[in-house]
């Protein structure tokens, strides 16, 4: 049992609804049934009754999710308490980001909801993902976050991953797919696509490769971006369909919309990394606290 599956299922109580529950997650709905199912499956009684119009509690569900509350809560004060009493670095920790929903993929578990401060001084720097690993690996960034298909070597750093995903086409206005919540990859057929740079993000770009080859077909790739900005710039120009990771799709506008692929594989999350040669006592108190917020375990 995990926080994320008591917080899934409250958002179910409140709302009375599986779809409305998942939006407000920001989580596809399949995965939000499957969290629910396992926590079901684990108290080893049915928790929801559901009815044409709407998702009802049963009585073992009410106790549920009253405890449930109070185990949240609890939580919360405990993550207080340790922010208030831990040991944090006063210098800012430079983080190294490429899109800005990665870096409040980071921000956001670490903020205070009591008050809304960051309980570290964090000193955000934007760059290409090439900028970002090479400035990292000659120890210039103390953090590090980045789409996980950019991850190779493992063996020097430590993470957190900040989230899980699927990828997201990026499509432009005034093309057929532009209006819809989620697509398969086989409907992609045919579209022209923005690939990702070879050069600058290779791994990225792999990883969409791979996607498509999986699906079993190879997309007609008329151009690459380097960074999301140029991406975007390059769908509308191109009027081709791009692909972006889970943490950007609330960069929807009035040229371009972000649709899930609902079975791409679930490897596009975001990650936060650091060298397991920062010391403990600077990084140890940050990864705690991402974990509880984010109900993993260490």
């Amino acid at each position: 049992m995990t926080l994320q599956m008591l917080q899934y299922f409250l958002e179910i109580a409140k709302t009375g609804s599986f779809t409305r529950a998942a939006e407000q997650s920001f989580v596809t709905q399949p995965a939000l049934s499957r969290a629910i199912r396992d926590l079901e499956e684990e108290l080893g009684c049915k928790l929801l009754h559901r009815t044409k119009r709407m998702v009802e509690l049963t009585e073992a569900g009410r106790v549920c999710a009253e405890e449930a509350q109070r185990v949240l809560n609890d939580v919360q004060r405990l993550c207080s308490r340790v922010r208030e009493s831990a040991y944090f670095r006063k210098m800012p920790l430079k983080t190294g980001y490429i899109i800005y929903e990665h870096l409040m993929c980071l921000i956001t578990p670490l903020t205070n909801p009591d008050d809304g401060k960051l309980p570290i001084l964090l000193e955000p720097k934007y760059f290409s993902c090439r900028e970002a690993r090479k400035r990292f690996e000659a120890n210039e960034l103390d953090l590090l976050v980045l789409p996980e298909p950019c991850i190779s070597d493992m063996s020097e750093v430590e993470c957190v991953r900040l989230t899980r995903g699927r990828a997201y086409a990026i499509v432009p206005r005034g093309c057929a797919l532009y209006e819809r919540e989620r697509v398969r990859l086989e409907e992609l057929r045919g579209y022209p696509v923005i690939a990702w740079s070879r050069e600058d993000v290779p791994l990225l770009d792999a990883a969409f490769e791979s996607m498509f080859v999986q699906a079993g077909f190879k997309p007609e790739v008329v151009d690459q971006a380097e960074k999301m900005g140029d991406m975007q710039t390059k769908i509308m120009l191109h009027k081709a369909i791009g692909f972006g990771t889970s943490a950007a799709s609330g960069r929807n506008s009035e040229n371009v919309r972000y649709v899930e692929i609902e079975d791409s594989p679930e490897v596009f999350g975001i990650m936060c990394l650091w060298h397991k040669s920062a010391a403990p006592q600077q990084m140890e108190p940050i990864k705690a606290m991402l974990l509880s917020a984010l109900g993993q375990a260490m």
